[in-house]
């Protein structure tokens, strides 16, 4: 019963990772699986045998070469194999073609999606701000100061320091 449960979450994991873009899902003819992105995408354009760039464009025209080319090169990085029609298992050709395709626009979904991360924010020129008291002497010294205290005050009328001349209520 734990044994179930452990390859169950084992499995959740596995598919929350494959959702963030972490890991990339497959299908094998079996049944689903995992590989790292970075070692797929490294092992289908590295590979000195076989061009990907050059290769694209020759699929595209239906080059039958470049269609076995193709086909084996897919195979051997995700390590799966031709269809075998007396076992009956395997990926047909269309399902290899297909698991390039995918995966080039994973690849491409994933580029046009990361975050460029955090940035930090552009330098300011105000080094500190002033003490609440001086905010006011600094306010009437210069009259187009725009420094971060002075934003820092609420709006509205500022108070006076005369006394008011408020009329006291008659009885």
């Amino acid at each position: 019963m734990f044994a179930f449960i452990k390859a169950w979450r084992e499995k959740r994991a596995l598919a929350r990772r494959a959702a963030a873009g972490a890991i990339f899902p497959y299908w094998d003819g079996a049944k689903v699986r995992y590989g790292d992105p970075f070692r797929i995408w490294r092992d289908l354009t590295q590979d000195p045998k076989v061009n990907l760039e050059r290769l694209l464009p020759e699929l595209d025209e239906g080059n039958r070469d470049a269609v076995e080319t193709a086909l084996a090169h897919v195979c051997a990085v995700f390590r799966v194999h031709r269809w075998h029609e007396a076992n009956r298992t395997g990926l047909t050709d269309l399902e290899l073609l297909n698991l390039l395709g995918e995966v080039l626009r994973w690849t491409n979904f994933v580029k046009k999606n990361i975050s460029p991360g955090p940035t930090s924010p552009p330098a300011t020129a105000a080094t500190s701000s002033a003490s609440p008291e001086l905010q006011g002497e600094t306010r009437s010294a210069s009259s187009d100061s725009t420094s971060a205290a002075s934003d820092s005050m609420p709006a509205g009328p500022t108070p006076s320091t005369e006394p008011s001349a408020t009329p006291s209520a008659a009885s």
